[in-house]
């Protein structure tokens, strides 16, 4: 699907490399957090938010322009 969709186009893996950066900041954070304070869930929740960035960030370079 993303080979379809013009690279100039407004897509959320076409976006700023600055919110992929913040997302994954926020993702740490989110996970240190949780270690702090004991928590399964906000772990997880921080590693899906990375996750889910990473996922955004490879179609983003490594599609053909």
């Amino acid at each position: 699907m993303e080979s379809s969709i013009p690279l100039d186009s407004n897509c959320s893996f076409i976006s700023s490399i600055w919110t992929d950066i913040l997302a994954f900041v926020a993702g740490i954070i989110i996970i240190y957090r949780s270690y702090v304070h004991k928590d399964d869930i906000l772990a997880m929740i921080g590693g899906v938010i990375i996750i889910e960035h990473i996922w955004q960030l490879l179609p983003k370079y490594t599609m053909k322009k």
